[in-house]
Formats: C-alpha cells, sequence, structure tokens
C-alpha cells in the first residue's frame, strides 16, 4: 500500500491519496509501481489520424472517461471470486476520513477488527491500480463497447485507432488510456457515441477541438 498527502501552497495537508498494489512485499518502487501504464495511441499514428480526419472533412471532439479503472468491474476469477486484499491501518485511517458512517459501522460489526485490522479482507468489485493487469483489462472492457456496442474495428497496426460507420456516418476514433478524440462529420453521431459510453462511465464532454498540440510522446487537444 503507497500512501500519497496532496499538499497546498502553505504546505497544509488537503488530502491523503492512498494506491493498493497486490502482493505489496514483492514489488520494487519505480518498477511494479508508482506510473501506471496502458495502452495509448502510437506517436507515429497521431499524424495519420490527424490526416484522414481531415481528409474526411471530420470535425474532431474529445471526451475524457472519469476514474476508468475504479468504474470498470473486476471479473471473477476461476472459483468465482473476485479480488480479495487484505487490510491496513494506513487504509482504514484513510477509509475514516473518508467514510465516516460506514467506518463506525465497521468498528460495531467487528469490535475485535480495530486490534488488528489486518484479520479483515477487502473484496474488490472494480479494478486498482498497481495490479499489474489492470491496464489490459480495462483495455478490453472499453474494446466491448466501442466494437461490440458501437461496431467500430480496431486498426491492426494500432491497437488504439478504431474506425466504422455510425448511424450511416464515418467515425474514426483514437483512444490514449481513458482519453478519446472522435472523428465525425455530423455532431449527432458524436452525441450517440457519447451516450453509449454514458451508459457505462462518468463521461466529461470537451465538445469540439480546434487546435491540436502535437509532441513526440503525445496529442493534447485544445479548445
Amino acid at each position: 500500500m503507497i500512501l500519497k498527502h496532496v499538499v497546498n501552497l502553505a504546505k497544509q495537508i488537503n488530502d491523503r491519496k492512498v494506491r493498493l498494489c497486490v502482493k505489496g512485499s514483492y514489488q520494487i518502487k519505480g518498477v511494479d509501481y508508482t506510473e501506471s501504464f496502458a495502452p495509448t495511441i502510437l506517436a507515429m499514428s497521431i499524424n495519420f489520424y490527424l490526416a484522414i480526419g481531415t481528409y474526411m472533412h471530420s470535425n474532431f471532439y474529445h471526451l475524457d472517461i472519469s476514474n476508468a479503472f475504479q468504474n470498470t468491474p473486476a471479473p471473477p476469477n476461476a472459483v468465482g471470486n473476485r479480488i480479495w486484499l487484505k487490510v491496513f491501518p494506513e487504509y482504514m485511517l484513510w477509509y475514516r476520513t473518508r467514510f465516516t458512517v460506514h467506518y463506525k459501522n465497521i468498528e460495531h460489526t467487528f469490535p475485535l477488527a480495530k486490534q488488528s485490522w489486518k484479520s479483515l479482507g477487502v473484496e474488490m468489485f472494480a479494478h486498482v491500480k498497481g495490479r499489474k493487469d489492470a491496464s489490459r483489462e480495462w483495455g478490453e472492457h472499453v474494446d466491448k463497447v466501442l466494437c461490440g456496442q458501437l461496431g467500430l474495428i480496431k486498426n491492426r497496426a494500432d491497437q488504439c485507432i478504431y474506425q466504422g460507420t455510425i448511424n450511416q456516418c464515418h467515425v474514426i476514433l483514437a483512444r490514449a488510456t481513458d482519453d478519446i478524440l472522435v472523428g465525425t462529420l455530423s455532431l449527432d453521431t458524436y452525441n450517440h457515441i457519447v451516450t453509449t459510453l454514458e451508459s457505462h462511465w462518468k463521461i466529461h464532454n470537451m465538445g469540439q477541438v480546434s487546435h491540436f498540440l502535437v509532441s513526440d510522446s503525445c496529442l493534447v487537444p485544445i479548445k
């Protein structure tokens, strides 16, 4: 378990963040955690994506999926259970500051647990950052929506580029983990994509993009 304090300009603690790491005693800082890696559009694909969209006279729209990992259900394992994590005192300290009422209910239900929180376990119903396979499972889950529900097809050269026809309108879509750039002629088609994604996740709709900042490793839409 990794704890992080978020401080303001006055060096006061505004928030406490925690990252759970599966089998943390076997993980190495800077190698197995601290940073999370997930599939994203290749840098060499960005120019091709913009060129194709421009040639098709597409408008570009930007949306972001909020807390994609945490809001993606974790699949059951071979024996039907989800993921179980040991409870640590630091986690309960964070839990007490965030969920006071639930914390009191736990103390009331398990009066002896406070003496040794490690005797309790937490069943995870969603993905957890720090797991090595969380990014892969998130990618597979979002593919079920983009390809399965919307009918888009993944590019064989770049697995984060999708294209197809929605409501008789051509769509080319680029994904950088949970940031999605949509190129299409129809605003109604884009709204249909947003509505479909909103049935699974909370979406931040950034609207139409007019400028891009392109570097060697990323593509940043600018309204």
